[in-house]
């Protein structure tokens, strides 16, 4: 099964703009890639058998699809699902293809694309390089169509090696591992509280240490080592958001990883897909705003 895990080439990926920012004259943007739904099935069709797999969809809530993929390990059907709400083009098609992503993913199926670090690029106006990527992007209130050259990241990493991030997530935190909740209206919490609490909370979301710090400067646009360099306001808008994800988490019960995920994407207009971006890209207001949608949507089922 290691197999499914393996990159995938690059013509099998796709590329999606995040963010779109200036660094001197330059146009920049962050990107993320991503698989295709016809590539998943061609590598299940190659590593397990044209025979040996099977999806099935349901709709799932309101404007959403569940997709039960089913794969057939050593004579037995082994079943992962997972659901997304379906896209504003093509809304049918690009839900199901959606929900099939996420559901290929619990199978580790590019897992690892989920756990790279920032992948910046530098846009152009015409095509460069014979590989480069056309791209539509908003800027300043303004539509420009872009070119970039895909950065080189399979090289750079192991897919078939767990990051600390995914170890941490599949392991739950310890049932004596207690956070002591600061109160944010006290002025008297000291910076070193503060960074304690941090702390507590980058292990309960299985932050890697440079990870976390990469975070802390795009966000705050400014350069540290540690977080015990970082200024108090901005450990506090930290600590605000991480306390609000936290709760965020606990809020969410059964319901599904995607739809939260969803949620806080159509909001942002950025695709949410881990807590980094989560973090990155999300308020403390607008955590804790889905917070209570869930909320208030267990009570209307209630």
């Amino acid at each position: 099964m290691e197999k499914l895990r393996e990159p995938f080439s690059e013509r099998e990926l796709e590329w999606r703009v995040l963010n779109v920012y200036t660094s001197g004259n330059t146009k920049k943007a962050i990107v993320c890639p991503y698989v295709t739904a016809r590539a998943i099935q061609n590598r299940l069709d190659d590593v397990v058998g044209i025979c040996s797999w099977k999806v099935s969809y349901d709709e799932w809530a309101s404007n959403s699809v569940k997709c039960t993929l089913s794969l057939r390990i050593n004579g037995e059907w082994i079943s992962k699902e997972d659901g997304s709400d379906n896209t504003d083009i093509e809304s049918t098609k690009g839900g199901f293809s959606s929900a099939l992503k996420r559901a290929a993913v619990l199978f580790g199926i590019g897992r690892y694309l989920y756990y790279i670090e920032n992948l910046h690029v530098t846009l152009s106006d015409r095509k460069i390089n014979p590989n480069d990527v056309y791209a539509r992007v908003k800027f300043d209130g303004k539509h420009y169509n872009t070119f970039f050259t895909p950065p080189d990241f399979v090289s750079k990493m192991d897919p078939l090696q767990p990051t600390v991030t995914e170890k941490n997530t599949e392991k739950p935190v310890e049932q004596n591992q207690t956070m002591h909740l600061l109160d944010p209206t006290d002025s008297s919490i000291s910076a070193s509280g503060l960074v304690q609490s941090i702390e507590w909370f980058k292990e309960y979301f299985g932050f890697k240490d440079k990870e976390f710090i990469n975070v802390y400067r795009f966000i705050f646009k400014t350069n540290i080592k540690a977080l015990n360099e970082a200024d108090n306001d901005h450990l506090q808008v930290l600590y605000d958001r991480l306390n609000a994800m936290k709760n965020l988490e606990d809020s969410r019960g059964t319901m599904p990883h995607a739809m939260v995920q969803e949620w806080l994407s159509k909001s942002t207009k950025i695709e949410i897909r881990e807590h980094r971006e989560m973090l990155m890209y999300c308020s403390d207001e607008l955590l804790n705003e889905c917070t209570n949608a869930i909320k208030n949507n267990r009570k209307k089922q209630a």
